[in-house]
């Protein structure tokens, strides 16, 4: 689906934003900071050209803990430089050691720990107050800079769609697809698409550990895939324990043995897919409430309060206090009125989906709940500079949790 623009009266402003992954700089910024004693370990690490998961991966492999034992506030990009809080519950006694052996990477793609400390419990997804971000926009011309600026000022004004960004649906595009079909129970359709049906971007090693999947080679197919790439191998690997079958009945077994955080990343995604779409419809309208409508305080409100009096709420709408919310659907959502309640049946009927389809037990998991439409964009800042790559605009902004710089930067180039 093609989202619409808040900024559709500006042109597309021509730029690149990740030439080097230190021109896209992400730092967490943590709900409380660790107090220094506790039976939980929390390590502050930077990482460069992988996956959160991957820095996992190498840092449990370090530890000789399981990834599942790892606990962070969020995922962050691969292609940039981004710091973030992990932890540990009762960690090994001879962590200090371990960590000295952690193998750090290359200038390209690497994981550094820059802080050791303890605390009292551990991390959570969600438990962080947002994101801070430094990205330096290149090959932007001087005379586009001025449109740049204002298109910022509008965001601060009006506040940022908070549309889930692509890196929401995986490098395939496909992980609400995949996330659809486990919560509607078509198991099988689920691990096909999770573990074969190569696509264009498919490449090397990954490449051929679809095709093998694909021929019934699941030996060869579970060779393909790394370390790091939890919930593929761990299907197979169920897959193979059952004699290597691969049916309705296998799949479904197969996927009760992934990481729950694994097989509720997939249905958020079908989630994300959806609020997509309902924001989509209302994104000319950012800003405002509707009668009915289930608002959130703002910033950071939890619980979610009927609009009954339009006139007030709108008031505070205008500046800034309240949020209308969009839906992530699931079985304990609470439920808009009126107008909000006919754009959000419309979406789920468009998309083959009622509201008694949440209720099944294959989408029990995925209890949903609401997210505001809109975010603020926090403290912007941008100066110019030059470096050896060139000159550049730098744009400093911070987000709250859960929303997603490119959906600033996509105001700027328009690209959909």
């Amino acid at each position: 689906m093609v989202l619409p623009f808040l900024t559709p009266g500006f042109a597309p402003i021509p730029c690149e934003y990740k030439r080097t992954p230190s021109d896209f700089v992400v730092e967490e910024v943590p709900a409380f900071f660790p107090e220094g004693e506790g039976q939980h370990l929390w390590m502050r690490i930077q990482k460069c050209g992988m996956t959160t998961d991957a820095a996992l991966g190498r840092l449990a492999h370090c530890l000789g803990v399981s990834r599942r034992k790892l606990r962070v506030g969020g995922k962050k990009d691969a292609r940039a430089v981004t710091e973030q809080w992990v932890s540990l519950d009762l960690p090994p006694k001879d962590f200090e050691s371990r960590l000295e052996q952690l193998e750090s990477g290359n200038a390209a793609t690497y994981i550094r720990l820059l802080e050791v400390t303890r605390h009292r419990t551990g991390n959570a997804i969600g438990r962080t107050h947002g994101n801070r971000f430094r990205i330096r926009l290149r090959d932007l011309s001087e005379e586009r800079r001025g449109d740049a600026r204002l298109i910022l000022q509008e965001l601060a004004l009006r506040g940022v769609p908070n549309y889930f960004g692509e890196q929401r649906f995986g490098h395939r595009g496909d992980t609400d697809q995949i996330g659809e079909a486990l919560m509607a129970g078509e198991w099988l359709d689920a691990l096909r698409q999770n573990l074969g049906r190569p696509m264009p971007v498919d490449t090397g090693r990954f490449r051929e550990a679809r095709e093998a999947f694909e021929r019934g080679d699941l030996e060869g197919a579970l060779e393909g895939w790394t370390r790091s790439d939890f919930a593929p191998r761990q299907l197979l690997g169920s897959l193979l324990r059952g004699g290597g079958r691969v049916d309705e009945e296998s799949a479904a077994a197969a996927w009760q043995s992934v990481d729950r955080r694994d097989l509720e990343f997939f249905g958020a995604a079908f989630q994300s897919r959806l609020f997509n779409e309902v924001l989509a419809r209302r994104v000319a309208e950012l800003g405002e409430v509707w009668l009915g409508d289930l608002a959130l305080r703002m910033p950071g409100g939890r619980q979610s309060f009927l609009v009954e009096d339009l006139d007030l709420e709108g008031r505070r709408a205008a500046e800034g206090e309240i949020c209308a919310s969009g839906p992530l659907f699931g079985h304990k959502m609470p439920r808009p009125k009126g107008r909000a309640a006919e754009l959000e049946d419309s979406v789920l009927l468009a998309n083959g989906w009622a509201y008694p389809d949440f209720e099944a037990p294959s989408a029990q998991p995925w209890r949903g709940g609401r997210r505001p439409v809109c975010v603020s964009l926090i403290d912007p800042i941008d100066t110019e500079g030059d470096d050896e790559l060139g000159s550049y605009l730098e744009l400093r902004f911070q987000l709250p949790k859960g929303s997603y710089a490119t959906s600033v930067l996509r105001e700027l180039h328009k690209e959909v």
